[in-house]
């Protein structure tokens, strides 16, 4: 017969630490490639987008320089510079969207940081009113150290253990 005399709650601290620096690291490139990608759409395929539209303009110039009494040259050119400031305008709209996409996930993103900061210093002031130790304080601590965890996915931080059992959260960079 087994008999369990107690249970110790060990947490070593490198590897959390490591995991806490890699992953910002990750999602802020997924992040970043994901913007790109948005940009790059917005700008379009070459030769079909502003490119494209600026071609065709100059173009219609050249032709109006070899018979520059052509009413119809002229009016070309007219139809092309049109034609180009609607490109140029539908470009600054798909920006525009770009931006507002980007400002929405920086907003959500911001959101959630300011719920599980908020969260971790309530599992900082119950953690110390459980004196830092006991089953109460390990069940609390874990709690703290997935929340820890999940604002590691969104920025860096640092985390220094305190003396009453909690965290101090700092975050890397400012």
């Amino acid at each position: 017969m087994v008999v369990c005399a107690t249970i110790r709650h060990v947490r070593v601290e490198f590897p959390e630490r490591s995991l806490r620096l890699e992953v910002p690291a990750e999602v802020r490139e997924s992040a970043l490639s994901d913007t790109l990608s948005i940009v790059e759409a917005a700008i379009g395929t070459s030769g079909s987008s502003i490119d494209g539209s600026l071609t065709a303009f100059f173009n219609s110039w050249s032709n109006l320089s070899q018979d520059p009494t052509s009413s119809t040259m002229r009016q070309g050119v007219i139809i092309q510079a049109q034609s180009l400031s609607t490109a140029f305008k539908a470009m600054a709209g798909r920006f525009g969207d770009a931006r507002r996409q980007a400002d929405d996930g920086i907003r959500g993103t911001l959101n959630d940081i300011n719920q599980i900061v908020q969260r971790i210093g309530a599992l900082n002031d119950s953690i110390a009113r459980a004196g830092g130790t006991g089953s109460m304080s390990a069940s609390l601590q874990d709690e703290q150290v997935e929340a820890v965890k999940k604002l590691s996915t969104l920025v860096d931080v640092d985390v220094l253990a305190n003396k009453t059992g909690g965290v101090d959260v700092s975050f890397a960079n400012g």
